[in-house]
């Protein structure tokens, strides 16, 4: 038998130092990997708060922007109802205006147009013409 003191190899006191080398890695790989998927949780909910606040901000920029838009159809309503509302006006003070300036024009011209006719002899009074057609003929008779 071999006495174990003046054995060459100890395997126990050997091999320690390659487990305690080997337990310290695989540990150690251990927490990077946890570490890692850890990190890797939180950049997945990162992203996950930056894209539901990506839509948030979309959702109130096209809010905003149909807000406007409103608006703007609004203002451009109202300035083509009074543009209309201008251009009838102005056409009915046009109406009027010709409609004064006729009626003043036809009076002097009816007027004038019945004394000139007299005057021509065109036209007759109605005693006149009742003494050439009713009287006359009757004497010849």
């Amino acid at each position: 038998m071999i006495d174990k003191d003046l054995d060459l190899f100890d395997f126990n006191l050997e091999v320690e130092p390659i487990l305690q080398v080997l337990v310290g890695k695989v540990l150690e790989h251990a927490r990077i990997e946890a570490i890692e998927e850890y990190e890797q949780n939180k950049l997945a909910d990162h992203k996950m708060t930056f894209k539901q606040m990506k839509e948030a901000e979309l959702m109130e920029t096209q809010r905003v922007e149909a807000a406007r838009n409103r608006k703007n159809e609004e203002i451009e309503r109202r300035n083509m109802q009074m543009r209309t509302q201008r251009a009838m006006s102005i056409t009915a003070d046009e109406k009027l205006t010709s409609r004064v300036m006729a009626k003043k024009f036809l009076i002097h011209f009816k007027r004038d147009t019945l004394r000139q006719l007299v005057d021509l002899g065109q036209l007759r009074p109605a005693q006149d013409f009742a003494l050439g057609s009713h009287f006359i003929p009757q004497l010849y008779t």
